[in-house]
């Protein structure tokens, strides 16, 4: 049986374990805490190893900074760690590691090359950053993530997570037409291009924030700030206003007020696009105009149209 689909076993033994129908008697011996039942009752639990209930299709953890600095500075240790981590390998019956077969990452707004002036203390925290000055990107940066996400690959984890959602999905679009004058968006899931055979997928792409945040404070959490200064501007984090998606944000909330169904609309844009009906795109690497065919489709009568 794979690693992957028996690491929930432990905590369903331990719920059948501390789980019982026996009713308390006058007998019980009482504790300050109430009835003492804890050796009241013997189980066996029999498991079929051979009986699928569910499959679970992935097991995941987020790097949380950490590993970022692990994996440029603790070069003793990091081999392990990440061993423990993505290996499903078991020897002598026992498993190598817990074989995470997800990974996700923080992209850093390059708070390390700020050294001290980033106003965060303590260095682990500090998150390099892919982009450059001239807003290109480095893929030869983040040499401590870039080892986590190799070794991943390596020990068998093919799928690299981002925390992306929906409303992410709707304002990329609006900030990608308003701002750059280009229709696009950002994909639910795509083929890594600088880790082979690794997969970047956003499983919270159709979940809105406003769920999110429903669902963090229903069960009492509070989400930690992106290591990054950036985050100061950002009202989502808890900052002031600053950034063009804080603009797209509340350009969505005034959409909300005004219509239930223009956030759907918005997304629904680049999931059916007619292409006949745009005057021009383009896909690896090859330009259309719609000039480049509008005589001959003319002359076939294939324009429809109405005037």
């Amino acid at each position: 049986m794979n690693l992957r689909h028996i690491f929930i076993l432990p905590a369903l033994l331990t719920a059948m374990a501390c789980s019982d129908d026996s009713p308390v008697t006058p007998d019980t011996p009482d504790t300050p805490d109430g009835p003492d039942i804890t050796n009241s009752v013997e189980k066996l639990v029999s498991i079929d190893a051979g009986q699928t209930f569910q499959t679970i299709a992935g097991f995941g953890a987020s790097d949380c900074w950490t590993p970022a600095f692990v994996g440029k500075s603790w070069t003793s240790h990091r081999a392990g760690i990440t061993e423990l981590l993505f290996s499903s390998e078991i020897v002598g019956g026992k498993p190598k590691g817990i074989g995470l077969s997800q990974w996700r990452v923080n992209l850093g707004g390059g708070s390390a090359a700020q050294g001290e002036a980033c106003g965060i203390e303590d260095k682990s925290r500090r998150a390099e950053s892919y982009l450059t000055d001239d807003l290109t990107y480095d893929w030869t940066r983040c040499e401590g993530q870039r080892y986590f996400m190799d070794r991943a690959k390596e020990l068998g984890c093919n799928k690299i997570a981002l925390g992306h959602h929906f409303d992410d999905v709707i304002e990329t679009i609006l900030m990608g037409m308003l701002y750059s004058g280009k229709v696009e968006t950002m994909m639910p899931k795509l083929h890594s291009q600088n880790f082979e055979g690794m997969e970047l997928i956003r499983p919270m792409y159709l979940i809105k924030e406003s769920a999110i945040k429903a669902w963090r404070d229903t069960n009492g959490l509070h989400f930690i700030q992106c290591a990054c200064r950036f985050t100061e501007n950002c009202v989502s984090c808890g900052g002031g206003r600053g950034s063009k998606r804080d603009e797209m944000k509340e350009l969505v909330a005034q959409f909300r007020n005004t219509s239930s169904v223009i956030e759907t609309n918005i997304f629904n844009s680049v999931r059916d696009i007619n292409l006949r009906t745009v005057m021009g795109y383009h896909k690896d690497g090859e330009y259309y105009n719609f000039l480049d065919d509008y005589d001959q489709r003319g002359n076939k009568g294939a324009d429809k149209e109405k005037e």
